[in-house]
């Protein structure tokens, strides 16, 4: 097809020979008429100051046509102030179209009514004393009024003070605030105010004072009285020092006002506490009389007993006669208890009175032993009468005696020395008698 057919016109083409490529032309007749289809194609908006339009085509043909749309009505919007009426002229107000701003309703705005402005044209002001006033004109019209403002009186406030002291006046001085105008009040002097500012009590024997000082501010005055002293009194003796085991106490007498002490006198010793006692030594002689040693301590008989009884129990074993162990109060007992008291000053064979031994002395054998304690321990009866006893047997000497048939009666003592709080030193003595019933010592002497 070379052309196409419309409903006007024909339309042409040609037929084609596919062997030898000839051509065959052909009239293709008009087409059929046809219902127009239209599009809207072209639009032009419609407002309050302008019509509007609407094109439609045919999407066919072609063909076209214009539809018109009457223009909008205007929109009013608020009334506005164009001119701002005066008290001279008029104002304006106006009503604009809100879509396209154009001016649709006006209105006329009446003059303003007249309003005065006044100024303040004159002045005088108040005083304590006197009137004042303004003076009020209006700029616009001429017209005037005057406030008057009533005398304020004066305003006192006190802007002084001279403080009186105990000898001379004061005052107060009042101002006016306003004016300046002035008054003044007398304040009446005080006289002096005594109080006592210190003392020094007067003692047993010192006197005192007491000082009285003036208590007003600035003055110092004072003066002071004395106190006579009052002398000691009396009181009643107290302990200041409790007595001990060996040692003698202390009592005071003091003043029952100062506490000085007056007089003063020593209380008995405690002899014994119960386990421990007292006892006396003599270590020699002063113009003849005995130089007495004291010695704190206690005799432990359990240990004593157990050293005889392993004693006798040696001899037995050995085909030996047992000796008869004499204790209590009896003469060859107070003779060992007295050299164990012994050893605690010399520990010697030798008396500390004397210069030979005592075997020599008076017949009679001995052995000798000590133990240094340990702080704050205390040895037991058995734990010494084992180790004294095994002391002995181990020495030759001393089992000897103990082994000795010519001896017939024994005594054994045993002292824990007392040294300090808590330690104790321990002494024990064998004495060894040719008799069962020694009688040659009869306590401080021998015969």
């Amino acid at each position: 097809m070379t052309k196409e057919s419309t409903e006007k016109e024909y339309g042409s083409g040609y037929y084609k020979c596919s062997s030898c490529g000839d051509k065959k032309t052909v009239v293709i007749e008009k087409a059929e008429p046809h219902t127009h289809d239209y599009e809207l194609t072209d639009e032009k908006a419609v407002t309050c100051k302008t019509e509007g339009s609407k094109t439609y085509t045919c999407g066919i043909c072609g063909t076209s046509y214009t539809e018109t749309i009457a223009r909008l009505s205007h929109t009013p919007g608020d009334w506005e102030v164009e001119t701002e009426a005066t008290e001279d002229e008029e104002g304006l107000k106006v009503q604009k179209c809100t879509v396209c701003g154009e001016t649709v309703n006006t209105e006329v705005i009446e003059k303003l009514a007249h309003t005065h402005n006044y100024e303040v044209t004159d002045q005088k002001k108040a005083t304590c004393t006197e009137d004042g006033y303004t003076v009020y004109i209006c700029k616009k019209c001429g017209d005037s009024y005057t406030v008057t403002a009533a005398a304020s009186g004066h305003s006192y406030k006190e802007t002084s003070v001279t403080t009186a002291t105990c000898e001379t006046d004061g005052k107060f001085v009042y101002t006016c605030d306003n004016c300046g105008d002035e008054y003044s009040t007398a304040i009446e002097k005080l006289g002096h105010n005594y109080v006592e500012t210190s003392r020094t009590d007067a003692t047993c024997e010192k006197d005192g004072s007491i000082t009285y000082t003036c208590d007003h501010d600035g003055c110092k005055n004072s003066y002071t009285e004395t106190i006579k002293a009052t002398g000691h009194t009396e009181g009643k003796w107290v302990e200041t020092k409790a007595a001990d085991l060996g040692v003698e106490g202390e009592e005071s007498l003091c003043c029952a006002d100062c506490g000085e002490v007056l007089d003063t006198r020593t209380t008995d010793m405690l002899l014994t506490d119960g386990k421990d006692g007292v006892y006396y030594i003599c270590t020699g002689y002063e113009n003849g009389e005995p130089v007495m040693e004291m010695v704190i301590g206690h005799f432990d008989t359990e240990a004593a007993e157990l050293i005889a009884e392993q004693v006798n129990e040696l001899r037995s074993s050995n085909g030996i006669a047992e000796l008869t162990i004499v204790t209590g109060d009896a003469n060859l007992q107070s003779f060992a208890n007295g050299r164990a008291l012994e050893l605690t000053y010399s520990y010697t064979h030798i008396r500390p009175t004397e210069s030979e031994k005592v075997s020599s002395t008076w017949s009679i054998g001995e052995n000798i032993a000590m133990m240094t304690g340990s702080n704050g321990f205390e040895y037991t009866s058995s734990f010494l009468g084992s180790n004294f006893y095994q002391m002995w047997y181990q020495s030759s000497g001393h089992l000897a005696n103990m082994k000795n048939t010519t001896y017939k009666s024994m005594a054994v003592s045993v002292f824990a020395e007392k040294i300090g709080t808590k330690h104790y030193n321990y002494y024990a003595v064998q004495n060894f008698s040719l008799t069962k019933n020694y009688t040659k010592y009869t306590g401080d002497a021998w015969d």
